[in-house]
């Protein structure tokens, strides 16, 4: 889910509507430690170094 009309992520789909938007919708924030952890270790410091945390 992006911010606005902006490319600030603050939410990952973790479950989602097919075509027909048949199903249940579930978002998953990104600015708690723990999901920023995870997406940490999960792309790599090379990677990590070019995220950018900003407050809304």
């Amino acid at each position: 889910m992006l911010y606005s009309a902006t490319n600030t992520i603050v939410a990952g789909n973790s479950f989602g509507q097919n075509q027909w938007r048949r199903g249940v919708d579930f978002m998953y924030r990104v600015d708690t430690a723990a999901v920023q952890n995870w997406v940490r270790s999960t792309v790599g410091e090379v990677q990590w170094s070019l995220v950018r945390i900003v407050g809304l």
